[in-house]
């Protein structure tokens, strides 16, 4: 795997990119699959430790809403389901802002 801070610094740069697209949901499956294949790298880390446990449940929730988007009937539904998403990603975005600051040497 490539420098970590660089892999996240990635992520963080999709993230960003995803909130800004129209076409809903987009490249979001594909982008919690990459932020997944990041967690145990997280985890090897102790100062990433708090943002891991974080992210997977992050990703678990929007697994979730997905779903319901997904088999939701009526447009207030699936409204409701894309703006819970769209807060997660956002929250998933500062969760790699925060790790990137961890990660960079103290100047």
């Amino acid at each position: 795997m490539t420098e970590l801070p660089a892999e996240i610094q990635a992520v963080a740069a999709e993230l960003e990119s995803s909130l800004e697209q129209p076409g809903f949901p987009g490249s979001i499956p594909q982008l919690c699959g990459r932020l997944e294949q990041l967690l145990p790298h997280l985890a090897e880390n102790p100062l990433l430790l708090p943002y891991s446990v974080e992210i997977h449940k992050q990703l678990r929730l929007i697994g979730s809403d997905l779903s319901f988007w997904q088999v939701a009937r009526q447009a207030q539904g699936r409204s409701q389901r894309q703006d819970q998403i769209s807060q997660r990603l956002k929250l998933l975005f500062g969760y790699c802002e925060s790790m990137i600051e961890q990660l960079s040497p103290p100047q």
